[in-house]
């Protein structure tokens, strides 16, 4: 299932008026006290945060500085289909983040 990102592709699919489309807002360091992004790779996958730092610097044009949507975007993707997350274990996991109190 590709429900995981994939940006472009779900506003295309929602102005098609196909499938279900997942909305995320991201509220790093201001709601929450983490970057949500980071978070969820590395409390749900730890070794996809070493292949974050290692994508950005082997392949810039990529996944490099200004790149950060497709950079997860791909991670988002393989902690789905490769590492078989769930999109309720996401939750789960973005459950327990560090909010500012």
């Amino acid at each position: 299932t590709m429900w995981l990102s994939r940006c472009a592709g779900a506003s295309l699919a929602a102005d098609k008026g196909e499938g279900n489309v997942l909305v995320v807002w991201d509220f790093d360091w201001s709601l929450v006290n983490e970057n949500s992004d980071t978070f969820v790779l590395r409390e749900l996958a730890p070794a996809l945060t070493d292949e974050m730092k290692q994508l950005q610097a082997e392949r810039p044009a990529i996944f490099g500085k200004g790149k950060w949507t497709a950079l997860m975007d791909h991670l988002l993707t393989k902690l789905g289909e490769e590492h078989m997350v769930s999109r309720r274990q996401i939750e789960h996991c973005l459950e327990g983040i560090p909010v500012f109190v």
